[in-house]
């Protein structure tokens, strides 16, 4: 072997284009391909990755419903949450970017903290590099996804958030962007805090659902509503009604100047005030 070579740990931790979950897919690669696992080109998490999915192999197929290897509880746990459609998931995604400790979020979502930390390690990997804000905006809010879809558009938004506005903002919009979306079909209240936001983030998230042929007169007034919607100072602090300070804060960063409108891509001339 050419020991001048860097390994494939070294190759993913000065990358730019890193996966989140590049450990489980260099795991998946190996065993896939039949590779022999050197410990040399990686480190012992993936080698820990890959022996859970050969134990797999041998049980079941390799069916994430197979009966966890008993060396490996944590990693069965993780890949269950990884791979099972539930919003905690995402919730957990979220608070990692905000910034909250393994054992702040365990305590929030029920995930034990081990498997929290089994989650970051092989399948969001992200607290290395919460200081790489491209990075983060790319690969683990994936600003850029192609997907329009609703529930992509509004876990995107969530992960944004909590990225850029912390705790307090996360735990605001988690009751709107996490799982059921069905307030999006319903009038918003414009009397309460919740109803104006609720107002603030359909309109945002009809705005980044645009495609890149919407007329700029439609995408300009979806841009100015929001930008109304900022009817006090922008609060700082975590207040008593949360409601009211996402909102602040939400029309505050949509109404924050950005390039003109020739050079804004389509769908994204408000969020990308947010997320980007």
């Amino acid at each position: 072997m050419d020991t001048t070579k860097p390994s494939y740990l070294e190759l993913q931790r000065h990358s730019p284009y890193r996966s989140p979950a590049w450990r489980w897919e260099r795991a998946q690669h190996l065993v896939e391909q039949g590779c022999t696992l050197s410990p040399r080109l990686d480190d012992a998490l993936t080698c820990q990755a890959v022996c859970y999915l050969r134990a797999c192999k041998r049980s079941r197929g390799d069916s994430q419903r197979a009966r966890p290897p008993r060396a490996y509880p944590d990693v069965h746990a993780a890949r269950l949450l990884h791979e099972t459609t539930s919003s905690t998931a995402l919730e957990v995604q979220a608070r990692l970017l905000a910034r909250q400790t393994v054992e702040d979020i365990a305590r929030r979502t029920a995930v034990p903290a081990r498997v929290v930390r089994t989650y970051e390690r092989f399948f969001f990997n992200v607290l290395d590099r919460l200081g790489a804000t491209d990075w983060v905006v790319c690969q683990a809010i994936r600003r850029g996804d192609a997907r329009r879809d609703l529930p992509s558009v509004a876990a995107m938004l969530l992960r944004g958030f909590a990225f850029f506005g912390g705790p307090a903002l996360l735990d605001a919009l988690l009751p709107f962007l996490r799982g059921d979306l069905s307030w999006m079909a319903r009038p918003p209240d414009l009397s309460t805090p919740e109803g104006r936001l609720a107002h603030s983030l359909r309109l945002v998230i009809e705005i980044e659902r645009l495609g890149a042929d919407v007329p700029l007169r439609h995408l300009a007034d979806l841009h100015a509503q929001v930008r109304r919607i900022r009817s006090r100072p922008p609060v700082r602090t975590v207040p008593k009604l949360p409601a009211t300070a996402a909102a602040g804060l939400l029309a505050e960063a949509v109404a924050a100047p950005s390039l003109p409108a020739e050079k804004q891509p389509a769908g994204s001339a408000a969020s990308q005030c947010l997320i980007a």
